[in-house]
């Protein structure tokens, strides 16, 4: 059941609340599994995935296709994300 592409933030919340790409969904990188869930994000979905730096969207990207997510994408940092 694929919906609408995604794009997460893996941030913390607080870093969430300093500024974020228009549309994301926050979702920090210790509640990643659980959050997907929650948020109805099925495996089929494009999804594509930034932080800070890019180190923990590259994780983030890992623990999902360990988990049978498909259409992975990691957006790198929040700069890279505005370009």
């Amino acid at each position: 059941m694929a919906g609408r592409p995604v794009i997460i933030d893996v941030r913390s919340r607080g870093e969430f609340k300093t500024g974020n790409i228009k549309g994301s969904i926050n979702i920090p990188l210790n509640e990643l599994v659980k959050g997907v869930r929650k948020n109805k994000i099925y495996p089929d979905q494009q999804i594509t995935i930034y932080c800070e730096s890019g180190a923990r969207a590259g994780a983030a990207v890992n623990i999902l296709k360990s988990q049978g997510y498909l259409n992975l994408k990691n957006g790198g940092s929040i700069s890279a994300m505005r370009r």
